[in-house]
């Protein structure tokens, strides 16, 4: 399954939201191949802060399969040791309206922690 066994095993230590990546791509992996419409070239791809992925992700992948289930497009956040000059790439498979839905969730959930982090004081 698209090489993700080169990452493993992870030793004690590494980064927890390097193994939540992991975990939520073995799982967008078998789930993709069960939905319709999802094969082939993305649909859209763009890149987010390396430290908001987890935000994308949630806890076990919970936000990344409520986007997926509620706009039906395939979403894959690449995982850290891909990331280039701190952004990671995420990938949209499915019909433009899911996928651009989908994006502007994501970008809304990136955008959210930067206000709460700014008024922390």
């Amino acid at each position: 399954s698209s090489g993700i066994n080169a990452e493993w095993p992870l030793r004690p230590g590494e980064d927890i939201e390097k193994a939540k990546v992991l975990l939520a791509r073995i799982y967008q992996d078998d789930s993709r191949s069960n939905q319709q419409g999802q094969e082939g070239e993305p649909t859209e791809q763009f890149d987010i802060p390396e430290d908001k992925c987890g935000l994308v992700i949630g806890s076990r992948g919970s936000k990344i399969r409520e986007i997926q289930s509620d706009t039906g497009v395939g979403v894959n956040v690449g995982s850290r040791d891909t990331a280039v000059g701190g952004m990671i790439k995420v990938t949209l498979r499915g019909d433009k309206g899911g996928c651009d839905e989908a994006k502007k969730i994501i970008m809304e959930l990136i955008s959210d922690s930067d206000k709460r982090t700014e008024r922390s004081w």
